[in-house]
């Protein structure tokens, strides 16, 4: 059976100060000082060493708020910490109706739906209130407890994706300044660093590079192209026509988000027909966002390219091998001169298109950019199977979300807590 409760009557919030800044240290004396920007994190930057009441300490598994914003919700997994101004703890009373688990899951969406209600200020603030006067609508405790468990469970499988997810990413970033600093012999093995074979090394203009490798610039290799907005006062289709237009919040993670394309109407295309990227290019963001790299998936060959990013096409593959191209592209060797050649244009940071044509790439013979490329794509298939995991653990959490918390699938108090899990899972 399900009820509704006062959140104030059973769970007990307890408001930030705003404690003296004389007392403030980063040498860790006293006890750490949540603000709103550390709640997402189990450590703080500052430490308070003066005198505080205990109704301010936050213990290891608080609810925390962000009262600014767009009103953050987490759990605290530090230790003992004072409460700092704008952010809000939530704690169960020693006798309650309300199992702060449940609590913790129940209130992210609450508070999505008052942020939405907020006026759209600068900053949107959260009162107190708010949360002490929502309305709970909640089965018996003991039907709460499972609920919370399987969503725990469910956090705690996207928690150790995520941690793989960060390992893998880590092997990748290291296993790319080795292969193009070092490369692969023809055993398909490292070479030695310089350091302990000098011999097998060159200074360039890069520095130091195996001998037998090159440095050009991108214009030697490719001809970069800018793409083109649609014309000023035209917008979008609101239905899918045979021009699906690239912008840069598609380009994810070296391919494209096909998930939210948007799409030129018929009567505007060929306006902007001359402005269209290949599979066999390369787009590269200018503005905003800038050097992300990629290529495109084969269906949307002859897309529209948005004015935010140009292309590298025409590129000399007698030269440069495209799985290669792309991924020293997105590597610090190229990334740093990216960052000192971006300007700004009314404010906004841009990379103009020849200054993409001086980049210096290091560029090995065509078989071994081909033995480093197959390296990293091994390596990128084991991340994107995590990442492909965790989305289906978030979509998983989501429905889990809408239907235990609304009472649309209801759970029995005595399930266990394998089904807990198997339900979960």
């Amino acid at each position: 059976m399900w009820r509704e409760y006062v959140l104030g009557d059973h769970i007990k919030s307890t408001s930030g100060f705003a404690f003296s800044s004389a007392f403030f240290n980063d040498e860790e004396i006293g006890l750490p000082l949540i603000r709103i920007r550390d709640i997402d994190s189990s450590s703080t930057e500052l430490h308070f060493s003066g005198e505080y009441s205990e109704h301010f300490v936050v213990e290891n598994g608080d609810i925390l708020i962000g009262m600014d914003g767009e009103f953050d919700v987490k759990r605290w997994k530090g230790d003992r910490a004072l409460l700092n101004q704008r952010v809000l703890s939530l704690w169960a009373k020693a006798s309650t109706e309300l199992d702060l688990d449940f609590i913790y899951y129940w209130i992210a969406p609450y508070l999505k739906n008052v942020e939405r209600r907020t006026a759209a200020t600068t900053v949107k603030h959260l009162s107190a209130k708010d949360v002490d006067r929502a309305i709970v609508r909640a089965p018996i405790l003991d039907a709460q407890r499972v609920i919370a468990d399987i969503l725990r469970t469910t956090d705690t499988a996207i928690e150790k994706t995520e941690a793989l997810i960060a390992k893998y990413e880590q092997i990748k970033r290291g296993m790319m300044q080795d292969l193009f600093t070092r490369g692969l012999g023809e055993a398909g093995r490292l070479r030695p660093p310089p350091e302990e074979a000098p011999d097998l090394y060159h200074e360039t203009e890069l520095g130091l590079l195996p001998k037998g490798w090159a440095t050009q610039r991108v214009g030697d290799i490719a001809t970069v192209k800018g793409g083109k907005r649609l014309p000023a006062g035209r917008e979008f289709s609101d239905y899918e026509t045979p021009f699906p237009y690239l912008r840069v919040v598609d380009m994810v993670r070296g391919s494209i988000d096909k998930s939210d394309l948007r799409f030129v109407p018929s009567d505007i295309q060929p306006l902007i027909a001359r402005y269209t990227i290949s599979k066999l290019d390369l787009y590269i963001t200018i503005a905003g966002t800038i050097g992300l790299v990629g290529h495109i998936p084969a269906e949307l060959d002859g897309a529209q390219l948005t004015e935010n990013a140009a292309k590298l096409c025409c590129i000399d593959f007698s030269n440069i091998s495209l799985c290669y191209l792309k991924r020293i592209m997105s590597h610090d060797i190229v990334q740093n001169q990216i960052a000192k050649e971006i300007g700004t244009g009314g404010g906004v940071p841009k990379l103009a298109l020849f200054r993409i044509e001086k980049l210096v790439l290091p560029i090995p013979p065509i078989r071994e950019q081909r033995r480093i490329a197959i390296h990293l794509a091994n390596a990128e298939k084991k991340l994107a199977c995590e990442e492909k995991f965790s989305h289906a653990l978030r979509t998983l959490k989501a429905g889990l979300m809408q239907d235990l918390l609304t009472g649309e699938v209801r759970v029995k108090s005595d399930t266990s807590v394998d089904k807990r899990s198997e339900a979960a899972a």
